[in-house]
């Protein structure tokens, strides 16, 4: 998992992390990108509400957590 380097709330929000040695996404490669997407789903479908898990209120401070 790559360090944050820098987080802003936006919009839109912005997430920086380090540099992941590896290969990018592309089409030549469609079951990486498939899986990538089914981790950004289930980032999505984790139904986070205020207060966030951890009695976080804010969204920022969830993401740190």
């Amino acid at each position: 998992m790559p360090r944050r380097t820098r987080f802003d709330s936006g919009p839109p929000a912005v997430i920086v992390m380090e540099k992941v040695e590896g290969v990018r996404l592309s089409s030549g490669l469609p079951r990486a990108a498939e899986e990538a997407g089914q981790y950004l789903r289930r980032f999505h479908q984790l139904g986070a509400s205020q207060p966030f898990p951890g009695d976080h209120y804010q969204w920022e401070d969830f993401i740190c957590w």
